[in-house]
């Protein structure tokens, strides 16, 4: 989308606590935990399957005892929350559930609003997903996106596992303590309205969509999660934790963002380019690589560092060259845009000793005609939690692939990579709108 035109994520106010389809399956869970979001809170029950009962939020025990019920009133507005629900029977572990919900919506902020696009459908906003494993299997329950798709794609890891038109999914696959990522996803296709304006734009730039292509408009929406399973011995535990030791470090986090063109050395030029002197040219340089995180051949990447003991969030920003080449793939043109161009903004949403969430928006184009060429645009939201959680929720402009991950260093040194996202590119550049349309839309926790 052009320069301009980034659209800031205004998370919708209210989130729809929408009740969840128990599965018939015989390894469904014997607790049953069900949750209610409301400004008092967020409130968990279960079915009473054991005599004691520990919970906890992010690693954090925050209750214990033989109630079946806890009201956590000690949430901030509109986050994502990660709970463990743990029943012991004679001091050893029976069942264990891991919940992801997010807390009500009660303050009203209008920070950005102007520049909110209103026709952005945030569907994942009133979207929940949780999880319950045992030693065994994991069992995914999230609540319906919208009535308009076909089914949901399931993957573990990043291979894909099933297709369903459920709203849950029992994973049987799985091995005791070992975590797994799992990403629900839904492509909705664009109503008749939005494929109209698209098409009338690109009538404006001598583009006529196929019938191949019209059917190609959709949003598509990811929720992922990930989800380690209960380990095989595990006893009755009273230690709640309290602070960071003195033999503990505090947190840190980096988050990394790269766009790139993937598969394709040279990518054919879709744009009117023969109105400017640099008409004659017939590709763009493409990165010629599938996902690769550690990769140096990118179009565009941000590296975003948290840390709990020294906050400065400022991100790095690199930008690839850009190359023209004519038919007989010579080079004619080649520049890297200049960073003053370079439109990389970061707020912080919050910053306190338990808790940090920033928000990065990015919209960095060509080097050259950048009145024509779609510029590569995205923005999300991160939050982070002194005890090693996070959670990321935003959108891109599914143009080019677009591939996230996050380097965690925990507070006792040691330091690991995990993958957010990877999301690729049919290579066809000649159906993008700069209207707003056809976003990748995401929301995914540890």
């Amino acid at each position: 989308m052009k320069k301009g035109l980034l659209m800031v994520l205004i998370i919708i106010s209210v989130i729809i606590s929408i009740p969840l389809a128990a599965a018939k399956d015989k390894t469904e869970t014997k607790m049953n935990l069900n949750t209610e979001t409301s400004e008092d809170g967020i409130y968990l029950t279960w079915d009473n399957v054991g005599d004691y009962y520990q919970i906890y939020k992010f690693d954090e025990m925050i209750w214990e005892g033989t109630s079946t019920q806890y009201n956590d009133n000690n949430v901030e507005s509109n986050k994502r929350y990660k709970y463990s629900v743990l029943a012991y029977e004679n001091n050893n572990l029976i069942e264990s559930v891991k919940l992801s919900v997010k807390s009500l919506d009660f303050k009203t902020e209008d920070y950005f609003i102007e520049k909110v696009n209103k026709g952005i459908k945030d569907i994942l906003a009133d979207v929940n997903i949780q999880s319950t494993s045992d030693q065994t299997s994991v069992h995914l329950k999230w609540s319906k996106f919208a009535s308009n798709f076909k089914e949901y794609e399931l993957y573990r890891d990043g291979i894909l596992i099933t297709t369903t038109n459920k709203n849950e999914f029992i994973d049987h696959n799985v091995s005791p303590n070992t975590e797994y990522r799992y990403n629900v996803i839904a492509h909705i296709k664009l109503n008749k309205n939005e494929i109209e304006k698209i098409k009338k734009e690109k009538e404006k730039q001598n583009i006529k969509l196929t019938k191949e292509q019209e059917n190609n408009l959709y949003d598509s929406y990811d929720l992922g999660l990930y989800v380690t399973t209960a380990n095989h011995n595990h006893a009755l535990s009273s230690k709640k934790k309290v602070g960071i030791s003195a033999e503990e470090e505090p947190e840190s986090y980096l988050f990394q963002y790269t766009t790139f063109i993937p598969d394709i050395k040279y990518v054919p030029i879709p744009w009117q380019l023969e109105v400017t002197t640099l008409g004659e040219g017939e590709y763009l340089n493409g990165n010629n690589r599938g996902f690769n995180r550690s990769s140096s051949s990118f179009k565009t990447r941000t590296s975003l560092e948290i840390d709990y003991s020294l906050f400065r969030p400022n991100p790095e920003v690199e930008v690839g060259e850009t190359i023209m080449y004519d038919k007989d793939y010579n080079i004619i043109y080649r520049k890297t845009i200049d960073p003053k161009y370079w439109y990389v903004d970061v707020d912080v949403k919050t910053n306190t000793s338990t808790s940090k969430s920033v928000q990065l928006g990015h919209d960095i184009g060509l080097a050259y005609l950048e009145w024509i060429t779609p510029d590569i645009s995205y923005l999300y939201d991160v939050s982070t939690t002194s005890t090693g959680q996070w959670s990321v929720y935003g959108r891109h402009d599914k143009t080019p692939a677009h591939e996230f991950y996050v380097y965690h260093v925990n507070r006792f040194g040691s330091g690991s990579w995990k993958t957010i996202f990877q999301h690729g590119f049919d290579g066809d550049f000649s159906h993008l709108d700069d209207l707003g349309f056809q976003q990748w839309h995401f929301d995914i926790s540890s």
